[in-house]
């Protein structure tokens, strides 16, 4: 079990790492408005993937060990065509999408959904190793080509980082592959009819919870794009994705936190252990912000390659006070999910996407980035209190136990002495 949680673990902080150099790299050579497509394009092959995992997400982890393995992939890999075709067209049609990348837009989602499926598949498998490696290897590849076409042909255009899309998302979908048919299992299935059924029925409530969470997050891309234009949304993204690498200490602090509260038989330790990890994480996640903003503007210039991304800093200022407080959602969600309790994160992240929505329109026409910054901090702190009220509801919690504590690090201590000593 360790080992799994540090490959996944080593793996997600490996590509974030490669991901950020791959922003400021695109920032660099790119500027603002190559990354307000950059952004714009990966928000939309997010989008199809989204639907695409109604199928071929959650759902296929879960009948992996129980279903057929052809028959979970064609029903999957049936899906994927049918999701990119259609919301990748819908895209386009409303103007979500610049019709001179519909094709694009396709190909790469319907790739990154054949991969998908691929790793889900391997999830399934309990086969951690090779979906981690082939995620990594996937960033890494990327960083590799895109560099390299920057350095031989000179071409600096979004088109570069297309080409390097291309061959990253290819690499990736041919390794998992490999790994797929190099071991599958062969169990006697339902038909393809009722195993595309299943695959909805247990795919659908979760997956909806993501297509919100993922609207909630990056809903006012598409309000920066249309009231101010792709150079704004490109200097907005940028800040915003490095601002958000801080959530890779949560998110890793979660998936140990999920990890031990699906297997613990003590309600109350587990209660505990989730108070005094998210007070952890709120205070690593605010020491870890600080540096961003004390680091001068003119560093920020020099690291970006040009003057246009010196309100880069004015984006943490934004954004700041709501990624330390969103930090805590990592935790609530592993808790409420590692007990059960689903519904509660899907409507907190409804609650959080409507207050987007709602806020988005009155101030980002008016306030561009500012407004943009205000609506997720204001949109996060409602979510993770919703969150903390049915938290508190359902453990009987009183809000003075979320105030830190003298003794607060020294059941963190003993959880991580645990772990290194299995």
């Amino acid at each position: 079990m360790l080992k799994k949680i540090l490959s996944t673990f080593s793996a997600q902080f490996l590509s974030g790492i490669l991901t950020l150099v791959i922003v400021v790299l695109t920032a660099r050579e790119l500027g603002t408005d190559g990354r307000g497509v950059i952004s714009l394009l990966i928000l939309n092959i997010s989008l199809v993937l989204m639907f695409s995992g109604f199928v071929g997400g959650g759902a296929l982890v879960y009948l992996t060990p129980r279903e057929n393995f052809g028959r979970l992939l064609v029903a999957a890999y049936f899906w994927a065509i049918i999701a990119a075709i259609s919301v990748s067209a819908t895209l386009t049609i409303t103007g979500l999408s610049p019709e001179k990348f519909t094709l694009h837009l396709f190909c790469l989602s319907l790739i990154n959904a054949f991969n998908g499926v691929n790793t889900n598949l391997l999830i399934g498998q309990e086969r951690l190793h090779q979906r981690n490696f082939s995620i990594f290897f996937q960033v890494l590849v990327q960083l590799i080509v895109f560099y390299g076409i920057l350095q031989q042909s000179g071409e600096r255009s979004v088109y570069s980082y297309i080409q390097a899309l291309y061959v990253a998302y290819l690499t990736s979908f041919v390794l998992s592959s490999f790994f797929l048919l190099k071991k599958k299992k062969r169990i006697v299935s339902q038909s393809f009819g009722t195993v595309l059924k299943s695959l909805f029925s247990y795919g659908l409530y979760t997956q909806i919870g993501g297509f919100v969470q993922l609207l909630n997050f990056r809903f006012s891309y598409y309000m920066l794009e249309k009231y101010h234009g792709v150079s704004v949304l490109g200097v907005y993204s940028t800040g915003v994705s490095l601002i958000e690498a801080l959530w890779i200490i949560s998110r890793s602090i979660s998936l140990v936190l999920y990890s031990r509260i699906s297997n613990a038989q003590d309600d109350d330790y587990s209660r505990v252990l989730t108070i005094k990890l998210i007070k952890f994480a709120i205070v690593l996640t605010a020491f870890c912000l600080v540096p961003l903003l004390l680091i001068p503007t003119d560093i920020y210039i020099m690291i970006f390659d040009g003057e246009s991304f010196a309100e880069i800093k004015l984006v943490f200022l934004y954004l700041g006070i709501g990624t330390v407080m969103f930090s805590a959602s990592a935790m609530l969600s592993a808790y409420l999910s590692g007990t059960g309790q689903f519904k509660v994160n899907t409507k907190a992240s409804l609650i959080g996407l409507t207050a987007t929505i709602a806020l988005g329109f009155w101030l980002i026409p008016d306030y561009e980035m500012l407004g943009a910054g205000l609506t997720a901090s204001v949109s996060y702190f409602i979510t993770v209190s919703y969150q903390i009220h049915q938290f508190c509801k359902i453990t009987k919690t009183r809000l003075a136990e979320f105030f830190p504590k003298k003794g607060d690090l020294q059941l963190v201590q003993q959880e991580i002495r645990s772990y290194i000593s299995i």
